[in-house]
């Protein structure tokens, strides 16, 4: 019970707790200057169970809650705060674990797009949050998972 404490206590404390500090330290530089964008990134795991991540998964959605309390706070002061939650993608810590859990195939046969995500994509979705194109965004989550979040989870066969 200790060990799986400690692990939880270091998972919030990289998860949850970089991103409070980081947003700490942004957000009366952003506001002296009239405003700006703070992007989060939590997970999918922030939004739906999975066996084994249980510490991942609640730090991921307090990083969540935290997001919208601080676009709430500091909407007034010109600072947008939104938070991406990215499903699986093609990363190298994602590819080797895909690689020890029955390989690529599988794992994509569960995405509904059919595919893992790229680095790109995610970039993308950040790059449109830090734009004046998402000018009235405040607060929001965004999930870009290929559509894993979106199914229900009946069983796939």
């Amino acid at each position: 019970v200790h060990v799986r404490l400690r692990a939880m206590l270091a998972e919030q404390s990289v998860t949850l707790d970089g991103v409070f500090y980081g947003m700490r330290a942004a957000l009366p530089v952003m506001a002296a200057q009239g405003g700006g964008a703070i992007i989060n990134i939590a997970s999918g795991a922030a939004i739906a169970g999975e066996p084994g991540l249980a510490a991942y998964g609640a730090a991921k959605a307090a990083v969540v809650n935290l997001t919208k309390t601080a676009a709430v706070e500091n909407a007034a002061r010109g600072v947008r705060v939104n938070t991406i939650l990215p499903g699986p993608i093609a990363t190298p810590p994602l590819l080797a674990a895909v690689e020890a859990t029955g390989g690529r195939a599988g794992w994509e046969r569960q995405i509904p797009c059919g595919r893992l995500g790229t680095p790109e994509e995610m970039a993308a979705v950040a790059l449109f949050l830090a734009s004046d194109d998402a000018s009235y965004v405040h607060g929001a989550a965004i999930v870009a998972d290929g559509g894993v979040a979106a199914r229900t989870n009946s069983p796939r066969f």
